[in-house]
């Protein structure tokens, strides 16, 4: 059986990661290349967390999940009253982080969905997950 580890370093740039592995610095990611393969990946727009790992995550940009940012206002729906009208407001950082997965469009799958022997560890992205699939949840 093929199998994949996609590491995902939030804010981590390519050269900054090559010259750590160049120099020895990394020697446990340095293992784990050794008897495999990499390749360097880029993500779509806005390229902030949790958004910028759809497309990893889903194979979709952030616009097709209905994901436009990591904050958003649907200025059709809000009437200026922020509790009353939380749900056309919504900021993934903080108490509206666990949204995330919910506000996915539903017929686009997380890799977590369509390869059910996935597991997932500290993902802003858990849908398809079950707690045995996620130890961060423990």
């Amino acid at each position: 059986m093929s199998r994949c580890f996609l590491l995902l370093v939030d804010g981590l740039r390519p050269d900054v990661a090559e010259r750590r592995l160049t120099a020895g610095d990394l020697p446990h990611l340095q293992a784990m290349l050794a008897s495999g393969g990499r390749t360097t990946a880029v993500t779509g727009f806005p390229s902030t967390t949790s958004v910028a790992y759809l497309p990893f995550l889903t194979g979709c940009g952030p616009g097709r999940c209905d994901i436009p940012s990591i904050r958003w206002l649907d200025r059709a729906a809000y009437r200026g009253r922020w509790w009353r009208d939380r749900a056309s407001v919504r900021s993934y950082c903080g108490y509206q982080a666990p949204m995330l997965d919910g506000d996915i469009r539903a017929d686009v799958p997380t890799i977590f969905e369509l390869v059910p022997e996935s597991v997932g560890i500290f993902t802003p992205v858990a849908r398809g997950l079950s707690r045995v699939r996620d130890p961060s949840t423990s």
